[in-house]
């Protein structure tokens, strides 16, 4: 279609890739671009794909330019009129392109099932002789667990919204203006950071109509955030504030204010939010505090919930359904701080003699060290009994026992760290851990961090949960997550028979997995990508460089399945 599709398209899928990142999700989301004629354009091509050769087929788009005549001879919005002379001239191109896209999104999402994904589709931009639409494709299982809810009725339409879409709609808007340059894809350059368009959906995603107004013209995200920021004397935000209509009906009211207080007056609504505590909350519409109260019980899981955990942090759920978190101003997905499947992993991996009986008890122990307020550390130590003997002039040592949540967490606030085996057995608390420095030890975190990686480090089967007071939560060692040996040696087989044209994908493969190849896989990745690299290539094509493979003295077995 143009010169630079291939490099809009990753630009694009890079992009894309970044941002959820930025949200948490290490997740490489799929990109295409599916192109439809222009009426009056030269082109010989009907349609076009770029990958061309990929798993999507030109069929599975060939009937898009037929079916968008026939819709818009069916639609009857091609007959509306628009006071301004541009846009009303440019409506009938607007229309087709927007059909278009709909049609694109309709044939992608029938394919979705057989790839477990779910796409979504930019609008059409004209480029060149063709209408582009850009196609994201996610994981189906990324979706099902963030999923956009409807929120209310209007004009017979149900309005869906979520944290996650609303940042995938603006990461599509963006693919969009970067369709409409002058020459897309020859600049790289992103339109906007990452940072900028989370923090742009989350402001987007709280103007969302949640009591059922037809619109919500208060900014809520930045109400939540000075809220969350400011403290009333020295106390920090702690408690929660329920969005209700006014007319009582969802919640009950224990004092009403006469005369309410608009949420942007950050000092009186945080003068106010004193007042709330255990059972009680703050009671908001879209824009005033109107009192104090509580959800009635018919409503709790449908109930709109503000909970602030400290300073500069809190979170906005549905229910008990948390929909987003903020963290000292960035939003984030309501992901776990540790997915307990990984946790599960790590131990496993780690601690051979763990017992499923063990796995629960160190899972319970870390989901009581998270919820509570103020850091931590936990070692779990094949050797802990040994281990809390030896330490015990520097710790409490304990007749081994199971902590409950009450006990656990008051051996938490000691300074030290708790001492437990695989069993998740206490033997001590308090333990003040030893150990040399070492080269994973960072400077720009602290000692809680940096003690428990001397200590893990120092010798032993040992593993350290560190809990910052921020609510951040690290894994040491973090174990990579294993990968399987068909999945290496298929893209290496892939990439030693690639052409210029098809190479990209095993490439970028094997590059973000380059931990988990052997030396021999290394010596056959450089030749594959030296032979690659002497390929004849069009005058001026852009390429990437790759920088050699080499195998990584951390790689082990364990790591392949």
């Amino acid at each position: 279609m143009w010169g630079y599709q291939e490099h809009l398209c990753l630009s694009v899928r890079l992009f894309a890739k970044s941002v959820l990142e930025k949200l948490g999700e290490a997740i490489d989301p799929e990109v295409f671009l599916v192109g439809v004629r222009r009426a009056g354009a030269a082109d010989p091509h009907p349609v076009c794909l770029e990958p061309e050769n990929d798993r999507w087929r030109l069929s599975d788009f060939a009937d898009v330019p037929d079916a968008a005549d026939a819709a818009y001879a069916d639609d009857e919005r091609r007959n509306r009129f628009f006071g301004d002379a541009r846009f009303n001239d440019a409506w009938p191109d607007t229309l087709r392109r927007m059909l278009i896209g709909d049609l694109v999104r309709e044939r992608a999402r029938g394919r979705d099932a057989e790839f477990d994904t779910i796409s979504f589709c930019a609008a059409a931009s004209p480029v060149a002789g063709y209408d582009v639409v850009c196609v994201l494709q996610f994981p189906a299982a990324l979706i099902a667990r963030f999923p956009p809810f409807a929120t209310f009725q209007w004009d017979g339409q149900s309005a869906e919204t979520g944290f996650l879409d609303s940042c995938i709609q603006l990461i599509l808007k963006d693919a969009e203006l970067r369709t409409q340059q002058p020459e897309p894809g020859r600049e790289l350059e992103t339109l906007a950071l990452p940072e900028e368009i989370i923090l742009r959906a989350a402001r987007r995603f709280m103007r969302t109509p949640f009591l059922g107004d037809y619109m919500n013209q208060a900014d809520l995200f930045s109400a939540f955030d000075g809220l969350s920021l400011t403290r009333y004397e020295t106390d920090v935000s702690v408690g929660q504030l329920i969005l209700a209509p006014a007319d009582g009906s969802t919640t009950e009211a224990l004092l009403s204010l006469a005369r309410p207080v608009r949420l942007n007056d950050i000092r009186w609504a945080r003068k106010l939010f004193e007042m709330a505590g255990p059972g009680i909350g703050v009671l908001a519409d879209s824009s005033k505090i109107l009192g104090l109260g509580r959800v009635k019980p018919a409503n709790v899981d449908a109930a709109y919930v503000i909970d602030f955990h400290g300073h500069h942090q809190w979170e906005f759920r549905r229910g008990a359904h948390v929909l987003m978190r903020v963290r000292y101003g960035v939003p984030l997905l309501p992901l776990d701080v540790i997915p307990k499947d990984q946790f599960v992993d790590q131990i496993r991996r780690r601690f051979s003699e763990a017992t499923d009986a063990g796995v629960v008890e160190l899972q319970r122990m870390l989901d009581a060290l998270t919820a509570r307020t103020g850091g931590s550390i936990l070692i779990v130590a094949a050797d802990a009994a040994m281990e809390a003997e030896r330490l015990q002039n520097q710790g409490t040592r304990i007749i081994p026992a199971l902590l409950g949540d009450e006990i656990l967490g008051r051996a938490a606030a000691l300074d030290g760290a708790i001492l437990v085996s695989p069993d998740g057995v206490c033997h001590g608390i308090g333990v003040i851990l030893d150990g040399l420095a070492d080269q994973f030890c960072l400077a720009s975190r602290g000692a809680r961090y940096n003690s428990a990686v001397r200590y893990v480090r120092s010798g032993g089967n040992r593993l350290a949960v560190v809990v910052s007071d921020d609510r951040t939560v690290d894994i040491i060692p973090k174990l990579r997550p294993k990968i399987s040996t068909a999945a290496v040696e298929g893209a290496l087989a892939a990439l030693e028979t690639a052409t210029t044209d098809n190479f990209h994908r095993p490439r970028l493969f094997l590059d973000e997995n380059r931990f988990y190849l052997d030396a021999e896989q290394c010596e056959r990745a450089n030749a594959a990508i030296a032979r690659i690299n002497g390929l004849p290539r069009d005058v001026g094509e852009i390429t990437f460089g790759t920088r050699l493979f080499t195998p990584d003295p951390e790689m082990e077995a364990s790591y392949l399945f």
